[in-house]
């Protein structure tokens, strides 16, 4: 049985439109199992094929044959619904698509790849305007509530306002728990599907390893022709223990023996290939905000607590700050419009915010404190934040805790970190 995902109903919705549709994600995300989902719910023929079958990309990088097929396969039919798992692995793909888009309407192409990167090198201009893509990550807390079967907490969860909870002050408290123990579970293991559906630990841990080899062996070492695979494996420790950290390319560079302009070739793959977030830092006056440093998160905490072959739980952890931030903007980047953009700020001094939401003319600052709060407690941090820029309203995330307050003209809500996303729906 295949579980709904979140992006399922956009792609559907985009299903009988023009353009090409491109769906993007790291192996073993889901996107097979999304395109086949979609397969079965489009009104008429559908063909699903998978291009890292030898004998099929043999016959689709043959242009002419494979159209013929394809038009055969449609036959007096008013359209075909083609659905092109991994399509990056097709000799040039960007040239079978434009023909099969300019010249035969009547087939609609929904095309998967594992990485933009791919993707950009291998579709040329000629798919501008072409195509629509879509990006399918690691499941988002609401989906994985829907693949733990916890229907019930799903639906609550869906339904959550953060500032109508917070001013009522909190949800009962046995859903507040039951959602704890379930984040934190997500935070151990993350958010790929065979893990989330898997109750046995070293069972989840063994997939996790797959996920993490095939990565490396397959997209790394054989697909994007990584030659030193080594030192490429050292780098991704390395962020992994720094993950959340302000990151200086010449200090990695010598930590992990690696040129800086192999470096920064690296940490391009990374992001492309939607293995880490790339933090940028909020600022408007250069002179008093800290330098252009980025901060390097990875996209999923499964992924990165197999890098550092550590899986006990939270309270067990000295990095349990980071960790949660982590996940945090894992779930902010699952859910940023097209306008929304998301920062972090540091002065000089070193007063900071974890995240900056950036809404066109708006910011709201977002602070992690993954504690127990039994009132509203305000950091140095966000003060100096408020006091630079009036912001009409901040945000908290708390470990349990639902409140409202208010500090000079700025709202102020406390809500546990579980509920993130949904501040990004709300807004």
């Amino acid at each position: 049985m295949i579980i709904l995902r979140n992006l399922t109903n956009k792609v559907i919705k985009s299903i009988n439109d023009d353009e090409i549709v491109v769906i993007l994600g790291t192996r073993q995300v889901g996107k097979t199992s999304l395109m086949k989902d979609v397969q079965l719910k489009v009104k008429g023929k559908a063909l699903f094929l998978d291009m890292e079958d030898i004998e099929m990309i043999e016959m689709a990088d043959k242009t002419s044959e494979f159209i013929q097929y394809l038009e055969t396969e449609r036959g007096k039919r008013n359209k075909l619904y083609v659905f092109i798992d991994e399509v990056q692995h097709l000799s040039n793909p960007s040239n079978l698509l434009k023909i099969i888009y300019d010249h035969h309407p009547f087939i609609k192409l929904v095309v998967s790849g594992s990485s933009s990167f791919d993707i950009r090198k291998k579709f040329k201009d000629s798919l501008a305007g072409r195509k629509k893509v879509f990006t399918l990550f690691p499941l988002s807390f609401n989906e994985f509530l829907r693949f733990k079967r916890e229907k019930k907490l799903e639906d609550m969860y869906n339904n959550l306002s953060i500032e109508d909870v917070c001013k009522k002050g909190g949800i009962p408290s046995v859903y507040n728990r039951k959602f704890i123990s379930l984040f934190e579970e997500f935070v151990q293991y993350g958010g790929y599907p065979k893990p989330a559906l898997t109750e046995d630990r070293e069972e989840k841990i063994q997939q996790l390893k797959e996920i993490y080899t095939s990565y490396i062996e397959k997209d790394i070492k054989d697909f994007l022709k990584i030659e030193n695979v080594p030192k490429f494996n050292k780098l991704l420790r390395f962020l992994a223990v720094q993950s959340g950290g302000i990151v200086s390319f010449g200090d990695i560079s010598g930590e992990v023996s690696i040129a800086r302009e192999t470096l920064e070739k690296y940490i391009f793959l990374l992001k492309n290939t939607f293995v880490i977030n790339v933090l940028s830092p909020f600022y408007t006056n250069k002179q008093k905000e800290i330098t252009k440093s980025p901060k390097i998160y990875f996209q999923d905490a499964g992924m990165r607590n197999f890098a550092i072959k550590d899986f006990r739980k939270l309270e067990m952890r000295q990095d349990k700050g980071r960790l949660i931030e982590l996940v945090v903007l894992s779930e902010i980047t699952k859910f940023l419009s097209l306008l929304q953009e998301v920062f972090y700020w540091r002065t000089q001094s070193k007063q900071e915010v974890d995240f900056v939401l950036k809404y066109e003319d708006k910011i709201f600052p977002i602070e992690v404190k993954y504690q127990k709060f039994d009132a509203p407690r305000i950091t140095t941090g966000v003060r100096s934040f408020m006091k630079k820029y009036n912001p009409p309203k901040v945000y908290i995330a708390t470990r349990e805790y639902w409140g409202k307050t208010k500090y000079n003209d700025t709202s102020m809500y406390f809500f546990p970190v579980y509920a993130v996303s949904r501040l990004l729906v709300n807004l």
